[in-house]
């Protein structure tokens, strides 16, 4: 556990990095940090991997998806970010900070509703 310490701090800086209205948004769910992403995710992500290693992923009911009544029954919304692969891929604390700021934009806008062609027209792929 210890191990994941300075990488939540980091995390932290992230989420300062965010535009105000996106830090609201995050107050309605969880942060989850995995060291990497667990083959039963992988595949409900549709991931096989082999091919693709995620940095996130955003488990629950996008906001545009939800009824008037859903919000009593729903699970809290949560965010996977993946320490392995990140800071595999950008060992470099700026670029770590900036690539966990974009893939939070991409979790939060799957939480908003958007798909993956969305993202992409928004750079966020």
């Amino acid at each position: 556990m210890s191990a994941m310490k300075p990488f939540e701090k980091i995390v932290e800086q992230a989420i300062a990095d965010l535009p105000e209205e996106l830090q609201e948004l995050l107050q309605e769910c969880s942060i989850i940090i995995q060291e990497w992403a667990d083959p039963e995710l992988m595949e409900r992500m549709g991931i096989d991997d082999r091919d693709d290693t995620p940095y996130g992923y955003y488990d629950g009911v996008p906001v545009g998806q939800r009824g008037p009544t859903d919000n009593t029954f729903l699970l809290p919304d949560r965010i996977y970010l993946f320490r392995g692969p990140l800071v595999e891929d950008f060992p470099e604390h700026d670029e770590l900070v900036e690539e966990i700021r974009v893939t939070l934009f991409h979790e939060l806008g799957h939480m908003i509703g958007l798909d993956e062609d969305d993202m992409e027209e928004r750079g966020l792929e």
